[in-house]
């Protein structure tokens, strides 16, 4: 048996559908079973990376322990190379089905077996979704580093598949707004009055919003405010001022009348009376 060691910053990346392939295969099957899978190092961020999970070989498994099987993994590795595949598998994975994940004596067979002259990086998953990972180097010395796993949800490929249908399957919608005929030859878009609030706004340097549409409210604000009542020729609407802060209310939908406004602003006025 390796002697386990904790190497700060060393790290195996799993890209979320590779992670997923893998814990799909654990809650599939109720006995330990494994498998391979390809990984690469990345130098400058010392990190293991996932590139490839096979599917499974066929085996015969049981409850207690994974056990290799080298004729089985022979021929795996012979049609790979057949298929034109440069560098066998580096990584191996098994389940430990509902225990928790370690390695045990027979895994540590198990990666002695798969002893290719460089390095060998193994996983035990179960199916709480507990993942343990190492990395064995064989050469020049036989030592085993545990391994800290991320995965990795932001895996390119998916990323790119996204941004694809977006582009493909979502346009932004655009609107055309229908003009109002006010029987006089003046055409105004629904939109006329919040357009206009705006254009008065940047002229005047006043701050101009619509008067609140309830009319309680509204009164309330009146009171409260003592607001000015004026008629404003270029909005065709009456306007309620408020001269302390330089705001104008504009009532474009005649909810106050001018009696309603005087009354409003009389001491023993209380609009919550208003029905």
């Amino acid at each position: 048996m390796a002697e386990e060691k904790e190497l700060e910053d060393l790290k195996l990346s799993i890209p979320l559908e590779f992670y997923q392939k893998l814990t799909a295969y654990v809650k599939a099957c109720d006995n330990e079973i494994s498998g391979f899978f390809d990984v690469v190092f990345d130098k400058e961020e010392k990190t293991f990376r996932v590139t490839k999970v096979y599917d499974l070989i066929k085996q015969e498994v049981g409850t207690g322990a994974v056990e290799i099987d080298e004729e089985g993994i022979a021929k795996f590795n012979a049609e790979l190379i057949k298929e034109g595949v440069e560098q066998l598998p580096r990584g191996w994975w098994h389940s430990h089905n509902d225990m928790s994940t370690f390695l045990s004596v027979t895994d540590d067979t198990a990666i002695e077996k798969l002893d290719n002259g460089s390095y060998i990086v193994a996983i035990v998953l179960n199916k709480d979704n507990d993942i343990f990972a190492v990395v064995q180097l064989f050469d020049p010395v036989v030592i085993r580093i545990k391994l800290e796993v991320a995965i990795a949800y932001d895996d390119e490929k998916i990323i790119a598949k996204a941004e694809k249908e977006v582009a493909d399957k979502v346009t932004e919608k655009s609107y055309s707004h229908a003009s109002v005929d006010y029987g006089n030859g003046d055409e105004r878009s629904p939109h006329w009055h919040q357009e206009k609030l705006r254009s008065l706004a940047e002229e005047k340097a006043q701050i101009v919003v619509p008067l609140p549409k309830k009319k309680r409210k509204a009164l309330r604000m009146i009171r409260e405010l003592k607001l000015l009542r004026a008629w404003d020729d270029e909005l065709k609407s009456l306007t309620y001022t408020d001269e302390s802060t330089n705001t104008v209310y504009i009532d474009y939908t005649g909810i106050i009348s001018h009696e309603e406004w005087k009354v409003a602003l009389m001491r023993d006025y209380d609009p919550s009376a208003l029905q």
